[in-house]
């Protein structure tokens, strides 16, 4: 099976230009051709004393560095290898030391010849053999001569010319070579290598420096005349080795008639922004030049908008998200899990119209939980508040109960709300893990003088009695103490200024973090009434007065005047309970002064005619209604004002109740004005009066004195005189207090707007009214989609068209084909969202989110900053997802006044793919009157440089073969890699279907590597990926081409993390810290895909340890390595994480064999941490690799945590 193409991997070697070359001979080779031929030739020359000397001219090839080097290159030691090693069986140990003495006798050839030339070049390649054969190949050579040669091997054995060999090769201070643990043939075998791979290395210092000595204007005049015959014979070899291109060329471009593919134009977004007050806006014209610098020839570089626009003063002023997270509620004896939602919140950009550059970080499209950085989602505000007069409460023991009557909606598959229906069945264990929970729904807080009061006592209760047919109830009920701060009115200053009321407010406000969240189970509930009850008990600020006038309650008052008559009577009334419904009242008393005596009255006025019984003093109680004093039927004979105990003593107490009959018959909430609570001639009502209606005595004082003076003159006759009479007693009250309560219905459709219910939103109120309102009102708000995005403009008039840019992190989105949701646009108009019609949304270049783009919008006149859901100053749209939130692209910035732009077909393409940075264009190309600034958002994107004619030869050949349609895997990748080159590579599984990795026939699954941007990609966890629009395309494209059975699926290639660990002994003189950097980048390169010298791209890969071991051996700054393993951290697409050490037991590999590591996705490659575990060692001994310890892991990296078993 193919293992993926690269884009260099497709041009085929035959259609190479240089794949069939007449005349193959290097440079290189030509001279040691020539070198060969001269050694043969004889050059006569005459001596000083004339004798003629013999000699050839291969001295000429020896004198000059240029031609020494090209004699260096051209010698290949392969051949004497492959005679060695063909079979090695038959080769002896005396002809493996005969070779690696001949490979020894090149090199100190070669480094003779080196130090005879006087040129820079060659004394620093004799130099670099000379250290190589001083720390390394001298000591080769002394060990096959102590193991495979006989004693007198030096002077006695001919043919290995060994007495040519310079000194060095013998000085006893050559470093000792390392003992591998091989002897005999083996050690004979490496030996020869590494000769062999000394020869390699010289070659490769000889490639290094034989430019610059070609071009060193060194040479001796015969040499170099002899150079330039060579250099000019290559240029007649170019000619001639132009027959493939040629022939191929013909067939192209002559037969076939294949052109070259035009270059395709990039473009830009920009932003436009007008003169700060400008009175009128500007136009700014399709085909309007925008500068953009200059290229590398200094040409100028015009783009030029693609369509009109008319710059206004509207700007992106604020962005807001709400997104109802869903988790799983677990409930029952079947653990049935329930989806509840939460409400969460964030203010994606601190300045929406942030400067171009600026927006490095992103936020989620339509809100929620962040995959990176800083977390700055919370839970949104939500719930209902209630503004009523029955809030007024200053003082005493206050209790609210506010009963929320509704019923339920009709949302089949609502399974969460269905739970509340269960919470009337007895015999349910749901039932009572419910009633548990709902104590915690709810946080109150209600308005006092300071602020907002959090109320420490408040219960959640569901009532048993029924309210209605198919209604139900919900009870929330506040205790405040006597303690407690008084309940005041709305102000604007202390508790914001959205609430449209001056009334006492309570803000009932859903608990997100309690282990029931009421959302879910009451947003499908229609709200109908709100019923408020409050009770209070020890009111003590009350208005009193009587016949005489007002009186003071801070001191004991006579409450029928001091003189008390049959008719004399006491008013009182309370401003907070005058405003309320009242259901019921009471007058607590404290009297002072009363008879100490057993029988009480009876005894007190013993003596006066009149009878005086403890139950005879009676008052009534009536209602002042429009001015006019009533009193219930019920009421007429009035009530006890004395209380008496069992034995016939008086109560100090007493309790004067108004009765409910006369309540309900007269009372009447009196309307507070602004100059207080006071009875006089104009009081309408609010007052209550107290009249003393038995006995007809009174309380005796009109009788007092006639009694007095009948008794004090009986005495006056009497030998035993009477007792005088007891003074008559005054009523005195020491304390008065009031307890009451009120009760008040508000039904939604017919609301009083002196009692508004308000529903609490993440970022405002709202005053539910149900005129002019299209859909029920319910109990807590509603969102018709679960994501939401909220979009604040700023400006003077939004209607008409506006165009909006999304910049956009397109890497973190998922292609349409994965994706149900549907997008919805809404506009604000006084509280109401009225969603935009499909004609209204004029253009969206952003492909439904998935890549930056610009959406313009026809935003119709309705809109308006008349609202209190989202802050009033601005104006708002909405725009909404109903599922697949994480499938849509990250967040960097929202703005408005943008265009597009197109490259001028003026400007020149570049010849190679580059983009033109963001913020390059700066403002027009020509001065536009009332055009303050333009900004380009983002790099241009698009561009396709012209093709040149080694792609021209690329395409053409794929299109002979696979004929423009996509049956073979091979079809499939030629086609994606032609059309996309922002691939690097692909991989065509058929057969296979991700993510499960199941064999699946008519399955095509279609794997890419994006090109590697910069190395900076390799930081995150997910790599370089291409986003969902580019994947969205290749599918498409290859869907046309396919056949119609094919079920294609295009996706990024996951990356699986590989980090070394290992321990080095550095080089003398090597530095621990910079060899760690050093070593650290070396193996970076050596395991990134996009290396050439490297492992490279690889699906169904396997990194073995001991390719790594023998990479970091061949680096100069390492002297030895040991405990190599390695660490392997892999994920899913549902992002689980799992971490391999070859070193741990009970891994696939046992702890010393250390084994390879392999792919665990077939749709994977292997990519390399940006840090690897380096130790330093004094000495490296052959120890087996060591597991990686927690303390050793990185969290965000190699910190994996599993699942629980």
């Amino acid at each position: 099976m193919s293992g993926g193409t690269e884009q260099r991997e497709r041009l085929p070697s035959a259609l190479d230009g240089g794949y069939f070359r007449v005349d193959e001979t290097r440079f290189e080779q030509l001279a040691a051709a020539s070198a060969r031929l001269a050694a043969h030739l004889r050059l006569h020359e005459v001596d000083e004393q004339g004798s003629s000397a013999h000699a050839t001219w291969a001295d000429f090839f020896r004198a000059d560095e240029l031609l020494v080097m090209a004699m260096m290159l051209d010698y290949d030691p392969q051949p004497a290898q492959d005679t060695l090693f063909g079979d090695f069986g038959a080769t002896s140990s005396i002809r493996l030391a005969a070779e690696t003495v001949r490979l020894a006798s090149v090199i100190d050839r070669w480094l003779q010849t080196l130090r005879a030339i006087d040129a820079p070049g060659a004394h620093t390649l004799a130099g670099a053999i000379s250290a190589l054969i001083e720390k390394q190949l001298a000591g080769e050579l002394q060990w096959v001569a102590r193991h495979a040669l006989a004693p007198g091997w030096r002077g006695d054995i001919k043919g290995y010319e060994l007495q040519r060999l310079d000194a060095s090769w013998f000085d006893a201070r050559a470093s000792a070579p390392p003992e591998r643990g091989r002897t005999g043939r083996d050690g004979l075998r490496s030996r020869f290598f590494a000769f062999k791979d000394g020869v390699a290395r010289i070659q490769g210092l000889v490639r290094e420096q034989l430019a610059a000595t070609r071009t060193s204007q060194r040479h001796d005049p015969a040499a170099g005349l002899f150079i330039a015959f060579l250099e000019l014979f290559g240029t007649v070899q170019e000619r001639v080795n132009r027959f493939t291109a040629r022939h191929t060329d013909f067939y192209y471009h002559d037969v076939l008639d294949m052109r070259p593919r035009r270059a395709r134009p990039d473009r830009i977004h920009v932003v436009c922004e007008p003169v700060a007050g400008a009175s009128l806006d500007v136009l700014l014209a399709r085909g309007t030049a925008f500068a953009a610098g200059f290229d590398a020839n200094r040409q100028p570089i015009e783009f030029l908008a693609e369509s009109d626009l008319a710059v206004t003063d509207i700007k992106v002023a604020a962005l807001r998200t709400v997104r109802l997270a869903t988790a799983n509620m677990v409930l029952g004896d079947d653990r049935t899990a329930y989806p509840v939602k939460r409400v969460r919140v964030d203010a994606p950009m601190p300045a929406a119209d942030a400067p171009a550059g600026s927006a490095q970080r992103y936020w989620p499209l339509f809100g929620g939980a962040q995959a990176h950085g800083t977390e700055t989602v919370v839970d949104g505000e939500l719930g209902l508040a209630v503004a009523s007069p029955l809030l007024w409460l200053k003082e005493g023991q206050r209790d609210i109960a506010v009963r929320l009557v509704f019923r339920a909606l009709q949302t089949p598959g609502h399974e969460a709300s269905e739970l509340w229906s269960r919470m009337g069945d007895a015999d349910d264990r749901v039932r009572w893990q419910l009633e548990r929970a709902l104590p915690e729904l709810f946080a109150i807080s209600l308005t006092t003088a300071t602020g907002w009061y959090e109320a420490t006592e408040a219960f959640v209760s569901r009532p048993g009695e029924p309210v209605g047919a198919a209604l139900d109830c919900l009870e929330i009920t506040v205790r405040l103490g006597p303690d407690a701060p008084a309940i005041t009115g709305c102000a604007a200053a202390l508790h914001g200024a959205q609430w449209n009321t001056g009334q006492p407010l309570m803000c009932i406000r859903v608990r997100q973090q309690a282990a029931l969240c009421a959302y879910s189970l009451l947003e499908n509930k229609e709200l109908l009434e709100v019923e408020v009850d409050v009770r209070v008990r020890g009111a003590r600020d009350i208005t009193l007065g009587n016949n005489a006038g007002r009186l003071d309650p801070s001191k004991p008052f006579m409450p029928f005047g001091p003189l008390p008559a049959k008719g004399s009577y006491l008013v009182f009334g309370s401003a907070e309970a005058a405003r309320k419904p009242l259901t019921g009242l009471r007058l607590h008393v404290d009297w002072s002064g009363l008879p100490q005596e057993l029988g009480g009255f009876p005894e007190y006025y013993d003596g006066y005619d009149s009878e005086f019984t403890n139950a005879g003093f009676r008052g009534a109680v009536s209602v002042l209604q429009d001015g006019e004093w009533r009193t219930a039927p019920d009421g007429a004979t009035g009530q006890s004002l004395f209380t008496q105990r069992p034995g016939g003593r008086l109560e100090s107490c007493s309790v004067i109740e108004v009765s409910p009959s006369a309540l309900r018959a007269h009372f009447k909430p009196a309307a507070m004005g602004t100059d207080g609570f006071a009875y006089d001639l104009t009081s309408r009502n609010g007052f209550f009066r107290l009249e003393l209606r038995k006995p007809d005595a009174a309380f005796g004082h009109a009788e007092y004195s006639q009694v007095l003076t009948r008794v004090v003159s009986a005495n006056a006759r009497r030998k035993k005189p009477l007792a005088l009479p007891r003074p008559p007693y005054t009523p005195t009250i020491e304390r008065a207090t009031l307890d009451y309560e009120a009760r008040a219905r508000i039904h939604l459709h017919q609301q009083d707007a002196a009692a508004p219910v308000f529903h609490l939103h993440p970022f405002g109120v709202e005053q539910l009214r149900s005129a002019g309102r299209a859909t029920p009102i319910t109990l807590l708000p509603a969102w018709p989609q679960d994501g939401n995005l909220y979009i604040g403009l700023s400006g003077e008039a939004v209607q008409g068209g506006l165009s909006l840019l999304f910049e956009l992190r397109s890497e973190s989105a998922v292609p349409r084909a994965r994706r149900s949701a549907k997008l919805h646009w809404a506009y604000l108009a006084s509280n109401r969202w009225c969603e935009l019609a499909a004609a209204q949304v004029l253009g969206d270049s952003t492909d439904g989110f998935l890549t930056s783009g610009i959406v313009r919008l026809d935003i119709p006149g309705a809109i308006d900053r008349n609202n209190t859901v989202m802050p009033a100053h601005l104006y708002w749209l909405r725009l909404s997802a109903d599922a697949d939130f994480d499938a849509f692209a990250g967040l960097y910035s929202v703005r408005a006044q943008a265009l597009s732009a197109v490259r001028s077909a003026a400007s020149p393409m570049p010849l190679e793919y580059t983009v033109l940075p963001a913020g390059s264009v700066t403002g027009p190309a020509a001065s536009i009157p009332g055009l303050a600034r333009v900004t380009q958002v983002g790099n241009s994107f698009g561009m396709r440089p012209e093709e040149n004619l080694q792609q021209l030869r690329v395409r053409t050949g794929e299109r002979l073969k696979h004929k423009n349609r996509a049956l073979l895997p091979w079809d499939y990748e030629r086609l994606v890699l032609e059309r996309f080159p922002a691939v690097f590579k692909v991989r065509c599984f058929p057969n296979l279907r991700s993510p499960d990795a199941i064999r699946s026939p008519g399955d095509v699954l279609v794997v890419v590597v994006p090109q590697l941007g910069s190395v900076d990609q390799l930081k995150n966890v997910r790599g370089p990926r291409l986003n969902a629009v580019e994947l969205l395309r290749i599918a498409d494209y290859l869907r046309a081409l396919a056949p119609p059975q094919a079920r294609i699926e295009v996706r990024n290639a996951s990356y699986e993390l590989i980090q070394v660990r290992c321990a080095i002994e550095w080089a003398t003189g090597a530095h621990a810290g910079y060899g760690i950097r050093r070593l650290n980048q070396a193996l970076f390169d050596y395991l990134s895909p996009w290396n050439d010298n490297g492992y490279r791209a690889n699906f169904e890969w396997t990194i073995r340890p001991e390719d790594l071991e023998a990479r970091i051996r061949e680096l100069d700054f390492v002297r030895g390595v040991s405990q190599v393993s390695l660490l392997h951290v892999a994920s899913s697409d549902d992002n689980v994480y799992s971490l391999g050490d070859t070193a741990r037991p009970g891994m696939p590999q046992a702890r010393f064999t250390n084994g390879p590591v392999r792919f665990r996705w077939p749709w994977s490659i292997a990519v390399p941490m940006r840090r690897h575990l380096i130790g330093s060692i004094e000495a490296a001994e052959p120890t087996g690799p060591v597991p990686t310890g927690i303390d050793r892991l990185e969290i965000g990296n190699t910190f994996v945590v599993g699942a629980a078993r």
